[in-house]
């Protein structure tokens, strides 16, 4: 039931009066604010009943003659109230004057797409019952009028009122499958807000006139916001692990396989290296590239970069050299730091690079012998909370990736809130698992250091293998794991396929998934297989020091609730997540907006990118702290009663895949360098079993070009995780009526078959490769001359593919080999050739070794010693 006081309802007389409006324009004109910011619609459909006798002749005739109208209003967020009671007012006119053309004719005529769920045209009706009622008398007999309540609703959601007392009074009637009773109490208050401020002021626009209630706003903004607590953001990080140190110095900091260290040899190694670096200009503001492998000697270098004062650039090894260089470049880091292993990769990256912007380049291993006599305690402090803590790179929409600035307050701030909500003590051991070009990757190294933690580092093979990582949790007594979803559907998968021998997790404490929106169908799947761990979903952007988010789960979501996303949570502590509408005004609760977030984690902005920066950082009206910024997201979110955030999806082409953010339009921009590429577009498309795969939508010229020519051209220039898997070619683009490509009306493409002709496996290696490919591609059959990517493999799935070979057929088979040998027919005969203990390529290069160690007299003597005798 809903009531509206005399005043309000005199004052929108007023306005409509001044208009030409009735109450009945005016009032439907508030009630389509309220609708178009509810659902972000520019134009709404609203459904009204007319008594349709317009003719004297009609008056007196007995008869059912009502028709339903359908009024369609615009509604821009720069009109003013009196201007939309205008364009109502107008609409509602011209309705009329064409009342008598039957609502079920219109129907007929617009051919819309009909639903079973909702009536065609209209969702929402509005009643304006002004006609007098004249009282029922009947002789002898008391009459009355009784609401009836039929247990059923017409349409979604009905809006009737009726004069009273000067005011007015009505009901709304909604369907229950749609809304709950306080969703609906929370809309009317809303609807009594805007009509109320519109009445007192008709010219401000319909897009700032007030929603919200004062005890709402103040908790959407202020007490679900007071995350104020204690953390050590006066320190930075390297200085917190060395006061670590110096209390637990014989205790295990970190382990990578067989290797670990104490605290005590980190801090000292990483103490060694800093001087070195000092001494090599290192400092403030000073970025230092890192091309290495994530190990214990990635861990120290890292640290002695922070404890040099300067900032980080991790530079992963598995990116192509031409995009290497450019974020070098870009970056204008003036050293570059490579393990031995890359020392190649590190000279093609540097020397692509023009004379005056070349870094100095230094093998890991040289720096360490050079730093073994710098003995000494912790360096004096060179770099403040308000320093570059480090450099990530994420995908850019204009073809160029984007180099996020983060200071050391903020990751601070963000390992603190952390350790706080994961309970991490010194018994704990953290699991390092993201790659190192992953902003998962930094609290990963560094949280459990500042607490008397341990940090296992695990290896690719076994972080992107779900069976090995499930039997590495349980074999090193991992008590936080953090995996993105599609990696734990895979741990599901495995968990429930090995059913009663799938690893117990006895030391687990905590899942912590990431990366992308946690399905509550895969949460209840995780606590089906291990009921004992809970869950913490985490919700972040690189651009805020990681995570902003945090929501426990400690049991799974119910059965029957009909969210298909997890919520992501609250902010964590001294951050501050809103959702807003596009003027910049707070939602209510259950109201989509975009996400902004704010708090000492927001980072600094994009490296020589002001134009952006400023287009996304942006000032905060709701903080008391001068020069406060918020991120904006541009994530869509929306409120729940508990405060926690619902992820509604993005307002931007954005994806992400397998926890990698992508900018569709950087793979874009790469294909068009592609000489026959005249137009391209790429979107993310769901496989149907929970993982998103990369399709290109590709126009060529002058004929289609195969999609594993485009996909090796796209190698030298992307990581792997940006290359598409499925190639779609087409003669052009599907366009809106802007000219703009229309994505929706992309034909989907078809992820089941390959391109080639079906071969069947022809020996038995063959057959088993086949098999493993078919099980983990989930497919029914494989051709051995089909690429393993085009079929929709990616690494995560390639290291499966190498595991359960290892497994199977007890070979040794490194993970490269499957991107070097991308067929069944062209991986079973590596196989067979590991098999036979022939390893061609290792026999060469150790002989090619042995002869480069050789004197020119050994040579001379052997190359006599292999001349043929004389007869």
């Amino acid at each position: 039931r809903f009531r509206l006081e005399r005043g309000v309802v005199e004052g929108l007389v007023g306005v409509g009066r001044g208009v030409g409006a009735t109450l009945f324009m005016t009032l439907l004109a508030g009630f389509v604010v309220v609708l178009s910011r509810y659902s972000g619609q520019r134009e709404v459909c609203v459904g009204t009943p007319v008594a349709n006798r317009s003719r004297a002749e009609l008056e007196g005739l007995i008869g059912f003659f009502v028709n339903t109208l359908v009024l369609r209003v615009g509604v821009s967020g720069g009109v003013s109230f009196r201007g939309l009671v205008g364009r109502v007012r107008d609409v509602v006119v011209g309705g009329l004057e064409h009342g008598g053309l039957p609502f079920e004719r219109l129907v007929e005529e617009l051919r819309p797409v009909r639903r079973l769920s909702h009536a065609p045209l209209f969702q929402v009706m509005f009643i304006l019952q002004n006609a007098p009622r004249p009282a029922m008398s009947l002789p002898g007999v008391h009459t009355e009028s009784v609401p009836v309540d039929n247990g059923t609703a017409k349409y979604d959601l009905t809006l009737e009122l009726e004069p009273a007392d000067g005011g007015l009074t009505g009901i709304v009637e909604y369907s229950s499958d749609l809304f709950d009773a306080d969703r609906i109490q929370r809309m009317l208050e809303h609807l009594r807000s805007v009509l109320a401020s519109a009445a007192a002021e008709p010219d401000r626009p319909v897009g700032s006139l007030p929603m919200l209630t004062g005890g709402e706003r103040r908790q959407i903004l202020h007490d679900w916001n007071d995350t104020a607590c204690t953390a050590p953001v006066d320190r930075c990080v390297h200085e917190l692990v060395a006061a670590q140190a110096a209390a637990t110095p014989d205790r295990i900091a970190v382990r990578c396989g067989d290797r670990e260290l104490t605290y005590a040899e980190l801090n000292e190694a990483a103490n060694q290296l800093a001087r070195v670096l000092i001494d090599r200009g290192v400092g403030p503001e000073v970025l230092v590239g890192l091309l290495a492998d994530r190990d214990v000697d990635y861990l120290v270098a890292l640290l002695a970069i922070f404890k040099a004062g300067g900032a980080y650039a991790p530079l992963h090894p598995a990116e192509p050299a031409a995009r290497l260089g450019a974020m070098v470049a870009h970056s204008g880091c003036g050293l570059v730091l490579a393990a031995d292993a890359y020392a190649d990769l590190a000279g093609t990256v540097c020397a692509g690079l023009p004379e005056e912007n070349r870094p100095e380049l230094c093998l890991l291993s040289a720096l360490r012998a050079a730093a073994v006599d710098r003995v000494g305690g912790d360096p004096d402090r060179r770099a403040v909370p308000g320093n570059l803590g480090y450099l990530l790179y994420t995908s850019g929409s204009t073809g160029t990736p984007k180099g996020v600035m983060v200071e050391h307050a903020g990751l601070v701030n963000h390992l603190t809130a952390k350790i706080r909500d994961l309970g991490i003590t010194e018994a704990d051991v953290v699991a390092q698992n993201g790659p190192q070009s992953f902003d998962v990757s930094v609290w990963q190294f560094l949280a459990a250091l500042t607490c008397g933690g341990c940090t296992e580092i695990i290896p690719d093979e076994i972080a992107h293998d779900a069976a090995a990582l499930l039997a590495e949790t349980e074999r090193r007594g991992i008590s936080v794991l953090q995996v993105v979803p599609s990696v734990l559907r895979q741990m599901v998968h495995e968990a429930d396929t090995l059913g009663a021998l799938r690893p117990r997790l006895g030391g687990l404490r905590w899942m912590v998934p990431t990366g992308d929106a946690l399905m509550a169908e895969l949460c209840r799947r995780w606590f089906a297989v291990y009921p004992d761990v809970p869950m913490l979903n985490t919700y972040g952007s690189t651009e805020c020091s990681d995570d902003q988010c945090h929501l426990p789960l400690l049991e799974p979501p119910p059965a029957d609730d009909a969210a298909p996303i997890v919520p992501i949570g609250r902010p964590i502590g001294n951050m501050r997540a809103y959702v807003l509408d596009e003027r910049f005004q707070p939602c209510p609760v259950g109201v989509p907006g975009e996400v902004y977030i704010g708090g000492v984690g927001v980072g600094r902005g994009y490296l020589s990118d002001p134009e952006r920066t400023a287009g996304t950082f942006l000032p905060d009206p709701y903080s008391g702290v001068p020069g406060a910024r918020l991120y904006r997201t541009r994530d869509v979110g929306q409120f729940r009663p508990d405060g926690a955030i619902e992820f509604l999806g993005r307002n931007d082409h954005l994806v992400k895949v397998r926890g990698f953010r992508i900018e569709p339009g950087e793979i874009e921009a790469a294909l068009a360098e592609h000489p026959a590429v005249r137009d391209t577009v790429v979107v993310a498309h769901d496989d149907g079993a929970g993982h998103k795969r990369l399709v290109a939508y590709v126009v060529a010229d002058p004929g289609p070009v195969s999609g594993e020519v485009l996909r090796a051209f796209l190698r030298d220039r992307l990581p792997e995780y940006m290359v598409p898997g499925v190639f779609v070619p087409l003669e052009s683009l599907p366009l809106n009526v802007n000219g703009k490509v229309d994505r929706k009306a992309l034909p989907a493409p078809d992820l089941t078959t390959g391109s080639r002709t079906y071969v069947a496996p022809r020996t038995p290696v063959e057959h088993q490769v086949a098999q493993v490919w078919a099980e983990v591609l989930r497919r029914d059959r494989i051709s051995v001359e089909e690429s393993f990517f085009d079929l929709g493999g990616h690494s995560l799935l390639a290291s499966q593919v190498v595991a359960r070979l290892r497994r199977s057929l007890d070979v040794d088979l490194p993970l490269r080999v499957l991107f070097e040998a991308d067929t069944v027919a062209s991986l079973a005969a590596e196989v067979e050739r590991r098999l036979s203990g022939v390893d061609r390529d290792e026999d060469l290069t150790a002989l090619v070794e042995a002869v480069e160690r050789m004197t020119d007299e050994e040579v001379e003597l052997l190359l006599n010693a292999q001349k043929p005798e004389a007869p």
